[in-house]
């Protein structure tokens, strides 16, 4: 594993924890061996992650997502396969399975030297999604780890659309935030995709309902939930967000 001067001084340099900086090389080294394995070739990456680590967001994120039509038992074959290359590496590294009623979850923990608590990981197996736009390419990182497999995962318009529904149907900032990242880059805000993606919720989509739920957002709750994903240098923004996403979408 990592020894503790490199971690520090990398979390110097990326101004952020070294908490995080750990989970994103756990999280690089874990789809490396995960997408070495053929079965996982329907297996397709987003979320915010994906954004991060392929699409060069600068939101660090907990969670590992995923649409795919293979079954639980493949899935977990596959992950404890990846565990495996793992552990002469991260030797206590170790998953559990957790409850959910959408899909397969599980979860990674790795006890670490930093807290007390383990490091987590969430993987999240959506088997309702149908995937419309795949993309392959590997993770290009500058940190110390080996990231040479061909990944699977969903085109940024794709992603978008997605997150417009997650913005309709819970409440977690760091979707305006990865919502936000997007429009500023000019990905296609295809109204015909992001109601596809709300089919699957029977809602139906409209600026004017996006709008109204972005307005409405708790400010101190969106700060709270994202600035800790963010690099100390980059934080600033978050007090105009919502003034800055409002105003994308009104173009």
């Amino acid at each position: 594993m990592i020894d503790t001067q490199t971690l520090f001084q990398i979390s110097k340099t990326k101004k952020i924890d070294q908490f995080t900086v750990l989970r994103e090389i756990l999280q690089i080294s874990f789809l490396n061996y995960f997408y070495k394995n053929p079965e996982s070739r329907n297996v397709f990456f987003k979320g915010g992650t994906c954004l991060k680590l392929l699409y060069n967001s600068n939101r660090f994120s907990e969670d590992l997502d995923f649409s795919t039509n293979q079954d639980r038992k493949v899935l977990g074959e596959i992950i404890s396969k990846a565990l495996d290359s793992l552990k002469p590496e991260f030797p206590e590294i170790y998953f559990k399975d957790v409850a959910s009623i959408t899909g397969v979850t599980e979860k990674i923990y790795l006890p670490t030297e930093i807290t007390s608590q383990p490091l987590t990981i969430r993987l999240d197996f959506s088997q309702r999604e149908e995937v419309f736009f795949p993309r392959q390419n590997t993770i290009s990182t500058d940190l110390p780890v080996l990231s040479v497999s061909v990944i699977n995962y969903l085109d940024e318009k794709e992603i978008l659309s997605e997150k417009v529904r997650a913005i309709m149907t819970r409440k977690r900032g760091r979707d305006l935030y990865d919502l936000w990242f997007l429009l500023n880059k000019k990905v296609e805000f295809d109204k015909k995709l992001i109601q596809k993606k709300l089919d699957l919720y029977r809602k139906k989509y409209s600026l004017e309902s996006l709008i109204e739920r972005i307005d409405t957002w708790n400010e101190k709750e969106l700060i709270r939930d994202v600035s800790k994903f963010l690099p100390k240098n980059d934080r600033a923004i978050l007090q105009n967000l919502k003034k800055f996403l409002l105003k994308e979408l009104s173009i």
